[in-house]
């Protein structure tokens, strides 16, 4: 941020005349090749920014993710193991009794309902067509 600002009062204070159009071109330029890193030179020129508020912010975009995938120390990516972690709940056995009573109840309905659309499907109207 301040490399941008620097290049920004130095190149005023070097073409105080000239349009626009030049100071920004040469700011954008001067903030580029100001870059301590050359990787990160290549890294901005190859995006093409139009200004030097485009290269800072990509430039800061690009530090920001290699700082988050490099260790300070070493340079090496990082790679921590995590631990998950699992809450498992154990039903008391009171619960379990009291499962096993509801399934075996739905289990009952559902035999009943099996035997009432049998008997239905055997009825008086399983030989009928429908006119």
């Amino acid at each position: 941020m301040k490399l941008s600002s620097h290049t920004c009062r130095l190149v005023t204070l070097s073409y105080p005349s000239a349009d626009v159009a030049l100071t920004s071109h040469v700011d954008k330029e001067a903030f580029i090749i100001a870059l301590s890193d050359w990787n990160l030179q290549l890294e901005v020129m190859k995006w093409e920014p139009l200004n030097i508020e485009a290269a800072l912010s990509h430039a800061i975009k690009v530090v920001a993710y290699e700082e988050s995938v490099t260790d300070h120390d070493d340079g090496q990516a990082k790679c921590q193991p995590r631990n998950v972690y699992t809450v498992m709940d154990q039903l008391d056995s009171s619960d379990n009794v009291t499962l096993r009573r509801h399934v075996e109840k739905v289990q009952e309905a559902l035999e009943q309902a099996t035997q009432g659309i049998a008997a239905l499907t055997a009825g008086p109207w399983s030989g009928c067509t429908t006119p």
